[in-house]
């Protein structure tokens, strides 16, 4: 049966990667710094609250209750902020609430022939309802409920779209990941998919995903994560656009973690020599 669902998820993957043009763009965007990190492969590596934006199947693995707020702030002024809580209901079952706000900076409004006549702040906002459950030890599914809100000047738009998810435990240290992002029956939505592998021991995490974009290029990203000292993890991850012309500078991304009882706190950097760079932080505090 762990074969065959394999498979069937590979197929989707491959199925799914052509995909059409989109709006709302901000609902792919990343959503920690552990993530950032890690090239933005999470898709098949086990759950934490931030999993919520990776993979809601991959929550089933999380025991007891965590709640993660999360800060990055981009060129021009952009900043993006999530708070997310998650909590175990019943041995595999979780569920989860979160919220993101991603707010755009000041922009000029501009009439019709092109002067100035003051200031907005576009920003979007998605609340999401995160829901998974474990079918044996080594398969689980989960889904999202997102009700993405985006506000530009005098105009606005709310949508009601769906994540849904498969997180599978493949044996010796492997698991693996799907999630179909951003599904509903609206035209033009940004339809995702997000699809990795992942691997864990005692003190090394790694992983690699596809993520395949509407009306564009797929992408690969991998991520390395070392447990050097007990609570001091170091991440290095890199992120390809296939479309594009290989810049590894733009590529690279690196971050480390601090783990006290039962606070977390993550940092991620993500080199952009064209854009700036951009700073990531997240914490995470755990409740047994």
């Amino acid at each position: 049966m762990k074969i065959g669902t394999i498979g069937y998820f590979a197929v989707l993957a491959l199925y799914s990667c052509n995909a059409g043009s989109a709006e709302m763009p901000f609902l792919q965007t990343q959503s920690s710094a552990r993530t950032e990190a890690m090239g933005g492969a999470i898709a098949g590596m086990a759950g934490n609250s931030n999993s919520v934006f990776g993979n809601p199947a991959a929550l089933s693995s999380l025991k007891g209750s965590e709640l993660s707020f999360s800060h990055f702030e981009y060129y021009g002024g952009i900043r993006h902020e999530t708070v997310s809580a998650v909590s175990e209901l019943a041995n595999g079952t979780a569920l989860g609430l979160s919220l993101v706000y991603i707010n755009n900076g000041e922009q000029d409004r501009r009439d019709i022939f092109g002067v100035r006549s003051g200031n907005f702040t576009p920003f979007q906002l998605v609340p999401t309802l995160s829901f998974s459950t474990a079918i044996n030890k080594d398969i689980s599914f989960g889904a999202n409920v997102k009700v993405p809100y985006e506000n530009i000047d005098d105009y606005s738009s709310a949508k009601v779209v769906f994540d849904l998810a498969a997180f599978l435990n493949v044996g010796e240290g492997f698991t693996a990941g799907i999630n179909f992002q951003n599904l509903g029956l609206y035209e033009n939505l940004p339809v995702n998919l997000k699809a990795g592998m992942g691997y864990f021991s005692a003190s090394l995490s790694a992983g690699l995903d596809l993520n395949c974009k509407p009306g564009g290029p797929s992408a690969l990203g991998f991520g390395l994560e070392e447990t050097v000292l007990a609570g001091f993890p170091l991440r290095a991850g890199i992120k390809y656009d296939t479309g594009e012309a290989f810049n590894l500078l733009n590529s690279l991304s690196f971050g480390f973690g601090v783990k006290i009882t039962q606070l977390s706190l993550d940092y991620a950097f993500k080199l952009r020599e064209d854009l700036g760079n951009t700073h990531y932080v997240t914490a995470v505090v755990r409740f047994k």
